[in-house]
């Protein structure tokens, strides 16, 4: 119920939607604070705690999953079925174990049991991101290519251990906290717009749409860059 009622307000209020799109992140309220145009910026601001706080005042921790854009179904993030590339996806479930397991049960019974890693140490997590990073430059060989639906079945591997990975490292490390909740969003921007550049809706042509995406990737590394670099510092 949640969840239907955070895509409700999602869908019914095009400001809030317009301000997840492609061309610019959640707005920030401080006017002096930098902002992040993923089209075009090479480096990023320094802190995105007032973006963070906006994003939990209007959806709580769902938020970085509404980025995408309301579909007829939706999907566990950790699912690699090309048909969800660039769809809704469900939150990632906390875990103490090696291991986060979900399933969508009667759903969808067919569907096996998605096992994901979960680190249990900082270097852990510091070297699911490294081994993601390394991933997201086949994304961009895959994306030169035009080969949009390997690309986006990469980025489904890729986004939830992102998202764990940060995830654990934000709860040791709470200094990085804004900066790995901007990866958790970026990724999912990449996630979403390679989507869109497989439906045909990205740019007026495919040269367009493989421009738009690097950007995107360019945004995505240049971030988990610093977060690594941060992590490891302590």
């Amino acid at each position: 119920m949640l969840c239907k009622l955070l895509f409700l307000l999602v869908t019914t209020s095009s400001s809030i939607v317009d301000a997840f799109s492609i061309n610019r992140l959640p707005p920030i309220i401080n006017q002096e604070e930098s902002t992040l145009d993923v089209s075009a910026t090479t480096s990023l601001p320094p802190t995105y705690s007032t973006r963070r706080k906006l994003i939990s005042y209007f959806f709580g921790t769902a938020a970085p999953f509404l980025l995408i854009d309301k579909v007829s179904a939706s999907c566990l993030t950790g699912d690699e079925s090309p048909e969800c590339i660039g769809v809704y996806k469900e939150g990632i479930p906390e875990s103490t174990g090696n291991t986060i397991e979900q399933s969508y049960g009667v759903f969808r019974p067919n569907q096996p049991t998605i096992t994901l890693p979960n680190p249990t140490s900082i270097n852990e997590a510091i070297g699911m991101l490294k081994d993601q990073l390394l991933a997201i430059q086949d994304v961009e060989k895959q994306i030169s290519s035009a080969s949009f639906e390997l690309a986006g079945t990469t980025m489904l591997r890729v986004l939830p251990r992102l998202v764990i990975a940060e995830r654990y490292i934000a709860s040791v490390l709470p200094s990085v906290i804004d900066r790995a909740d901007e990866i958790t969003v970026l990724g999912l921007v990449v996630d979403k717009n390679i989507g869109k550049a497989m439906r045909g809706n990205l740019g007026t042509a495919v040269v367009v749409a493989q421009l738009e995406l690097l950007s995107n990737v360019k945004v995505l590394k240049t971030s988990l860059n610093v977060l690594i670099a941060r992590a490891t510092a302590g």
